[in-house]
C-alpha cells in the first residue's frame, strides 16, 4: 500500500470532517510526512475536530466501516512488480495475485536451519500455487538491508499471501498486528548457531556482490579470519540473544514453534505439520519428495560448505569448556524457556 496522494488527504476532510481542506499548504504538510492510507485515517479519526463532530458510538461504527474498507483494498491487491524501498536503495519485488486465505508468516533465526525452512515451505507453496512472497532474499540479491525497509505496506497485506525468508522478526513488521496471523518460528540451540555462524562468515557465506549488505559480508569474513572461535562466539552472542527476544512477543499468539533438533531428522514429518498447520493440503509422496530433496547429510565435516553438517551439539566439538560455560550463563534464560540442556 503506497503513500496518500492529494486526492486521498482531501477525500479524508471530505470524509472525516465533512469540509474542505483550509489550503493546498496544509495537505502538502501531510503528504510531506510520507503518511499511508492507514496512517491518514487514524490523523483524521484522532483530531479533536472528528471527535467533537460525532458521538462517541458514531466514531466507533466509523472506524470499523473505515478499516472493513481498507481490508477490503488489501485483498484486492493487482499482481505486478513493486518497488521497495530502503535506507541504502531500492529492489524489486513481484506479486502474484493474492489467494483466498489470511496471510501467513515463516519466521527463522540465522543460522538455526532458515534455508531449509524456506527451501521446503516455498517448494511445498509453489506445488499447490500458494502465492508468497520473500523480499529478505529479494533484498539481498540487491545487496540492501533488509530490515532497512521503508515501505512495506506495498507488500505486506492481511490477506492472501505466505510470507517467507526471515531471519528474525524484521523492525517493519512492527507496524503490522500479527496476532492473528498463523505463525511458523524455527529455532536452534544458540551455541551450535554461534558455531555454525562463525564457519558461514568465515568461508561459506555468499555474497551478492554489490551494495552495502556486500561490503558488510567482506567486513564480517575479515573479523572471522582475524578472531578465534571462542572469542568470536561470545561476543556476537548480543547479537543472538537480540534475535530470540525479537521473537519473544509472537510466542503468546497463533504460532507454531519447531526445534531445529526435533525436525532435522524427521522432514516429512515437519513439513506435514507444517502444511496441517496452516491448512495446505499436499499428497504425502509429494511431501516425501520435497523432505527427499532437502535431505543433505554430510558424511563428515565440510567448513567451507554452506551445509557444513547438520547434527546438534556440534559447539562441543570446536568450543573451549570455558566458552561453553560462558555462553551458558549469557543464554540461560533462552536455554531454559526452550527445553536446552545447560551442558
Amino acid at each position: 500500500m503506497g503513500n496518500a496522494n492529494l486526492e486521498d488527504i482531501r477525500a479524508a476532510y471530505r470524509i472525516f470532517l465533512r469540509r474542505e481542506p483550509e489550503n493546498e499548504e496544509v495537505m502538502k504538510e501531510l503528504l510531506q510526512s510520507d503518511v499511508d492510507a492507514h496512517h491518514l485515517i487514524r490523523i483524521f479519526m484522532g483530531s479533536r475536530e472528528f471527535k467533537e463532530s460525532f458521538s462517541q458510538e458514531l466514531a466507533t461504527f466509523f472506524e470499523l466501516t473505515a478499516f472493513e474498507i481498507l481490508e477490503l483494498r488489501d485483498y484486492n491487491v493487482a499482481p505486478g512488480h513493486v518497488m521497495l524501498r530502503t535506507t541504502h536503495g531500492d529492489f524489486e519485488c513481484y506479486l502474484a495475485s493474492p489467494g483466498d486465505f489470511l496471510s501467513f508468516y515463516a519466521f527463522g533465526l540465522h543460522k538455526a536451519g532458515s534455508s531449509l525452512l524456506v527451501g521446503m515451505l516455498s517448494a511445498a507453496l509453489e506445488r499447490r500455487g500458494i502465492p508468497y512472497v520473500n523480499t529478505s532474499d529479494h533484498a539481498f540479491e540487491a545487496g540492501m538491508q533488509h530490515d532497512s525497509l521503508i515501505n512495506p505496506e506495498d507488500a505486506y497485506f492481511r490477506y492472501g499471501y505466505g510470507y517467507i525468508g526471515f531471519r528474525g522478526f524484521p523492525s517493519y513488521l512492527k507496524r503490522f498486528d500479527l496476532k492473528h496471523n498463523k505463525k511458523i518460528i524455527l529455532i536452534r540451540d544458540p551455541r551450535d548457531m554461534l558455531v555454525s555462524y562463525y564457519f558461514s562468515m568465515r568461508y561459506s557465506h555468499i555474497n551478492p556482490g554489490g551494495g552495502v549488505v556486500s561490503a558488510e559480508i567482506k567486513r564480517l569474513r575479515s573479523e572471522a579470519t582475524q578472531i578465534p572461535i571462542d572469542q568470536y562466539c561470545i561476543e556476537k552472542s548480543t547479537t543472538f540473544l537480540a534475535e530470540f527476544a525479537s521473537i519473544s512477543h509472537l510466542l503468546g499468539t497463533d504460532v507454531r514453534l519447531y526445534r531445529y533438533e526435533n525436525v532435522i531428522y524427521m522432514k516429512s514429518e515437519w513439513l506435514s505439520d507444517m502444511l496441517n498447520y496452516l491448512g495446505i493440503e499436499l499428497p504425502p509422496a509429494e511431501i516425501e519428495d520435497i523432505a527427499h530433496l532437502n535431505d543433505i547429510r554430510p558424511e563428515r565435516e565440510r567448513l567451507e560448505q554452506h551445509i557444513r553438517q547438520v547434527a546438534p551439539g556440534n559447539y562441543h566439538k570446536h568450543l573451549k569448556a570455558a566458552t561453553i560455560n560462558r555462553l551458558n550463563e549469557i543464554f540461560c534464560h533462552v536455554l531454559r524457556k526452550f527445553g536446552y540442556a545447560m551442558g
